[in-house]
């Protein structure tokens, strides 16, 4: 699967990245230089930096699909 850097002013898509399989959520870390990316067809969470735009770590992790569901939820006040 890939994940897709766009240029929200001008609608163009500016970098892909293949990272993994089935990739269902993502979430911006700390002050959004690194980007959480869960590959549940690949059974991993990728990082990537955003700003190089390149993955640099992989953690292996059973049907990482949920992995942002608790903290999102805590945050929004649920």
């Amino acid at each position: 699967a890939w994940l897709q850097v766009i240029d929200a002013r001008a609608l163009k898509v500016l970098d892909s990245l293949e990272v993994g399989d089935r990739i269902y959520h993502f979430e911006f870390v700390g002050r959004g230089a690194t980007v959480a990316v869960s590959a549940n067809g690949a059974n991993q969470v990728v990082l990537v930096d955003a700003v190089r735009r390149e993955p640099v770590a992989r953690l292996d992790l059973a049907s990482p699909s949920g992995v942002f569901g608790v903290r999102r939820a805590f945050r929004l006040g649920l």
